[in-house]
C-alpha cells in the first residue's frame, strides 16, 4: 500500500476508496472516483471544491 501511494501520489482515503473497476489495465490508468473517511465512502470532491 505504502508503494501503491508513494508512486501514484494517492492518498490514503483515496487508496481505500479503490475499486477493481477503478483500473484500466489496458489503458494503464487508474479513476480515483471514491475516498474512504471514519468508515464511509464518499465522492473525492468535497461541496466546496466542486463549487469553484
Amino acid at each position: 500500500m505504502v508503494i501503491t501511494i508513494a508512486c501514484l501520489g494517492l492518498r490514503v482515503c483515496e487508496l481505500l476508496g479503490l475499486q477493481w473497476g477503478d483500473i484500466d489495465f489496458e489503458n494503464l490508468t487508474l479513476k480515483v472516483q471514491r475516498s474512504f473517511v471514519e468508515g464511509e465512502i464518499y465522492p473525492t470532491k468535497t461541496e466546496a471544491s466542486a463549487a469553484e
